[in-house]
């Protein structure tokens, strides 16, 4: 069973040694699986990814929905536990531009109960154009 701490301890270290992440994206539970298992060839040897990446863009895509924040929070939680459940690594979600500032703090309240290492929002305003 993997912590809160444990994927933040992973972030961070990988963090402190590169300088930088490779995080790969993912927009349901399989997808999370292929990034939790993929692998390629560097000239380091085999790398695997970091941590995953979920998209508001690919989120709306797979519904078949333009990316403007018209998926609903309980919706993005929905997919955003789906990620979780299967994965180990560390999962940075996007919030888009986090709405109003009430909104984000209770997103992010949600966010930290699935065990989230990571919330990312736009320099832009709501609503997106």
């Amino acid at each position: 069973m993997i912590t809160t701490e444990d994927r933040l301890r992973q972030l961070r270290a990988k963090l402190d040694q590169t300088g930088f992440l490779r995080i790969i994206e993912a927009h349901s539970g399989i997808s999370a699986l292929v990034g939790e298992r993929a692998r390629f060839q560097s000239d380091n040897g085999i790398v695997e990814y970091d941590g995953l990446w979920e998209s508001s863009l690919t989120d709306s895509a797979v519904k078949g929905l333009p990316d403007i924040e018209i998926i609903s929070r309980d919706s993005r939680i929905t997919t955003i536990n789906e990620i979780m459940q299967v994965t180990s690594k560390p999962v940075i979600v996007d919030g888009d531009t986090g709405r109003s500032p009430v909104e984000f703090e209770y997103m992010v309240r949600r966010l930290e109960r699935l065990e989230v290492s990571a919330v990312i929002i736009e320099d832009k305003v709501f609503p997106k154009r």
